[in-house]
């Protein structure tokens, strides 16, 4: 027996109904068109289905329908939830017409019993018939069972083969509204995850704390996996002990003795074997009983790794009161807010290494010990930018610019490492010059180029250098030098202006300076412009940086044994200039 199906057309009809009180097989004719009343009262469904105001209205002018159009005692029109977790079968009550109770309606135990069957086995038995006179009939789309139609034809028997045509009919309108209800319903979800994702992307964009990052992150992922709780297990390097570091709806008397090691319990596993793992049912799982928490009902757990330095350093657990809850989707999802979480983590770990190193300031060994703790992983986050755009389906314009605000904080990140490792390196006194001939109109003109891009319309960048003026020093560091000025320059004039490199020959060296129409500079901190972490108040309020570009420079410039200063005041610009021997010493390191 083939099963009317609203996706497959051309069905042809099957044997007889064997009305015997047990399960058969029943002959439902293919759908064709009716005549008289009954036809037209088919035909003008679609009209009144269009006009419905939502799944349950369409399932009760169906129902209606068919009542009069079968001549039956009751039909009853029920849909499989799809809110169940995976493994669950429950039929919800859509609709009912004729002398039934809704709740009540004919044949529902009998109903649920058949769809049962059906998942689990074969739609090819489509119908069951009891001894009371009621007909179990499946709504299938695309083969798989969406719900049920149970028909009371009472005294006078199964209706007949023309009637049985027609209820193939309203079964197939029913396939297609039930079906346009899930899609529909699928519709949100996919929105609700993808402002999920898009929320979590911007609060771990704003650079808060790791508590508030990481809150942020458990909040927004509600909308994504429903969870009922979320927990952030870190591991101890100093004893490899898993410490619960971030919870939600997690009790705090649990939470205080949440700990396990790695290799013990599911989050242990997850960690020691870097997988992550969906468990339908805890109380089937022996690796959760090893964590020793006793639970009496069934749980879902969905957890994850998280990754930084090409380790495995915490991982991320989900869990719902119910088992068979999470899907192979949700587990894509959950890496997705993995990436992020560990970003948010790396990130929080980078602004406390800056901000110990801002406060103690101790020299060169205190940033020789904490530069590889600097050393952040920035491809971690093209790893989540990549993750993030091939999991988000026709991106559009608001996401593009949420992925483009990841990329600019990457290169942000990448500035403030190689600004805090370069600085460690000169104050271990690593820095090496290797001087060789340098052509400074050169030097000036590609570091103007390179830079354009950011000076943009508001900006002039020129250059006045005499082509032949050369200075041997080391064209690396030199470079570097112009880079931090010409980009300090820029970045401190807000209103655009014209940014001036000049270069000329003096006192037994070459004079170089960059002048700006920008901010400018008070007169008392001048002084402190080229001290570590040091930001004039002026500078603040126009831009983000780290206090370490003018360091920089100055060490690089005093390596060669030339000297730096300022000449400036507010609103007014500013001029950075230094002096170079015209003979660099080799080799010489920074002092």
């Amino acid at each position: 027996m083939e099963p009317v199906d609203a996706n497959v057309p051309g069905q042809e009809p099957a044997g007889k109904a064997k009305p015997n009180g047990r399960a058969s097989a029943l002959s439902v004719p293919a759908p064709t068109r009716p005549s008289g009343s009954r036809g037209r009262a088919i035909d003008g469904l679609p009209e009144l289905l269009a006009q419905a105001s939502g799944l349950e209205t369409e399932m009760q002018t169906i129902a209606d329908t068919a009542l009069r159009v079968l001549a039956c005692r009751s039909v009853a029109i029920y849909a499989l939830a799809d809110d169940e977790p995976r493994g669950q079968t429950r039929l919800a009550p859509l609709a009912t017409a004729g002398t039934v109770d809704r709740f009540r309606g004919p044949g529902v135990g009998l109903a649920h019993l058949a769809v049962s069957h059906w998942l689990s086995h074969s739609t090819d038995v489509c119908g069951w018939i009891s001894g009371q006179g009621v007909t179990i009939l499946p709504i299938l789309y695309q083969r798989e069972c969406v719900g049920a139609v149970a028909v009371q034809h009472g005294e006078q028997g199964m209706p007949a083969d023309a009637r049985l045509r027609d209820l193939g009919n309203l079964i197939g309108l029913a396939a297609l509204a039930i079906a346009n209800h899930r899609l529909r319903a699928e519709g949100r979800r996919r929105i609700a995850e993808l402002r999920g994702l898009q929320e979590i992307g911007r609060i771990t964009g704003v650079g808060v704390s790791a508590e508030s990052m990481l809150d942020g992150i458990f909040e927004a992922s509600t909308s994504i996996l429903s969870y009922d709780t979320a927990s952030l297990f870190v591991v101890d390097e100093a004893n490899g002990v898993l410490r619960l570091s971030a919870s939600r709806n997690i009790p705090p008397e649990v939470a205080r003795r949440s700990q396990f090691r790695t290799g013990e319990g599911i989050v242990g596993w997850v960690i020691a074997q870097d997988r992550p793992a969906i468990v339908p049912d805890t109380l089937r799982d022996a690796r959760f009983r090893l964590a020793g928490v006793r639970r009496r009902k069934p749980h879902s757990l969905l957890v994850v790794p998280l990754r930084m330095h090409g380790q495995v350093i915490a991982a991320l657990s989900f869990a719902r009161h119910s088992p068979n809850a999470f899907t192979d989707h949700d587990l894509s999802l959950a890496e997705v807010i993995a990436g992020y979480a560990a970003h948010a983590m790396e990130h929080a770990h980078l602004a406390k290494t800056v901000a110990e190193v801002q406060s103690l300031r101790q020299g060169a060994e205190l940033l020789a010990t904490i530069s590889h703790d600097v050393r952040a992983p920035l491809s971690l986050i093209r790893v989540v930018v990549d993750l993030l755009r091939e999991h988000i389906p026709n991106v559009d314009a608001q996401q593009l610019e949420l992925l483009d605000t990841m990329a600019r904080a990457s290169e942000q990140l990448g500035k403030m490492i190689n600004a805090v490792l370069e600085t460690s390196r000169l104050e271990a006194s690593l820095l090496r010059l290797e001087p060789e001939p340098v052509a400074l109109a050169e030097l000036a003109q590609d570091v103007v180029s390179a830079l354009s891009w950011r000076a943009g319309s508001e900006h002039r960048l020129l250059v006045d250098v005499p082509p032949a003026l050369q200075v041997r020093a080391d064209p690396t560091q030199l470079h570097r030098v112009f880079s931090n000025l010409v980009d300090n320059a820029i970045k401190y004039s807000p209103n655009g202006g014209d940014v001036v490199v000049r270069a000329r020959e003096g006192d037994g060296g070459v004079l170089v300076s960059v002048a700006d129409q920008g901010v400018g500079i008070a007169r008392e901190h001048l002084a402190q412009v080229f001290e570590r972490f040091y930001r004039a108040p002026q500078a603040s309020t126009a831009s983000a940086s780290f206090g370490l570009g003018l360091y920089i420079c100055k060490r690089i410039v005093e390596a060669h044994g030339g000297r730096i200063w300022v000449e400036s005041s507010p609103s007014c610009g500013s001029t950075f200039a230094f002096w170079l021997p015209s003979e660099a010493p080799s080799g010489s390191p920074a002092p």
